[in-house]
């Protein structure tokens, strides 16, 4: 199936809600406006020099800014945008303007085998619950050679982490699942990626507002964004691979 093709979203998904973030007068705009620097950060690290002949799967891509960014800095031939968030990804659609992309509402990616060249998901890992699913339905979603960038903050090493889930968890329609990495890494080995790993480092300030971010502390903080921020990569081999 092409990702141009439309696809009839299924009533029945009852895992479908309308905004991740339900906090009163927030909501999902606010989780927008928080992340341009983190996607900015993150897209850094895709590889790939040239994407204009390459299809692009975002999943958990909520109102869509990070498929945007994407596009409008390094174009690609077309993409697809999934999440959970029903009223999110209406949003999406009204801003997508006239790039070649797609947004669905939707927990499968069933539909869509063998479609993408590139697959993204930023800081969306420690919301998957069953993450030997996900693993397959990434596989199976990429070409042979595709690859799988997934950003990953790796809170279970956050100084703050049980606080950081509670605050989340509050929140949250979608609560905080503590993966470790050493159980993203044997998860995605044994579904049949070639894993590999990056350290974050930011390339700007980052910003210290005691009492308006998730720590504690400025110490935290500053631990969090330079020793505890990663992007996998994910790799799916060739076709007839000995690997």
């Amino acid at each position: 199936m092409s990702p141009n093709e439309p696809v009839a979203r299924s009533a029945s998904d009852d895992k479908l809600f309308d905004e991740w973030w339900c906090e009163p007068g927030s909501g999902d705009q606010s989780m927008e406006d928080e992340h341009g620097d983190h996607w900015r950060e993150f897209l850094r690290y895709i590889e790939e020099p040239d994407l204009t002949s390459s299809t692009v799967l975002d999943f958990g891509c909520n109102q869509g800014g990070m498929l945007r960014m994407l596009y409008d800095t390094k174009p690609f031939a077309s993409a697809v945008g999934v999440d959970l968030a029903r009223r999110s990804i209406d949003v999406a659609k009204s801003r997508k303007g006239d790039r070649p992309i797609r947004y669905e509402a939707t927990s499968s990616l069933s539909h869509l085998c063998d479609v993408f060249d590139l697959a993204l998901s930023s800081a969306v890992l420690f919301l998957v619950d069953d993450m030997n699913e996900h693993a397959k339905q990434i596989f199976s979603a990429l070409k042979a050679e595709g690859v799988y960038y997934a950003s990953h903050p790796d809170f279970l090493s956050y100084p703050n982490f049980e606080q950081i889930r509670k605050d989340i968890n509050k929140f949250a329609a979608v609560p905080l699942v503590p993966h470790s990495l050493e159980s993203i890494v044997t998860t995605f080995d044994a579904a049949g990626f070639r894993v590999g790993i990056k350290r974050v480092v930011p390339q700007t300030f980052v910003e210290l507002n005691p009492g308006r971010n998730w720590f504690s502390s400025v110490a935290d903080n500053i631990e969090a964004s330079y020793l505890h921020s990663y992007v996998f990569q994910f790799s799916k081999p060739p076709l007839h691979s000995a690997d």
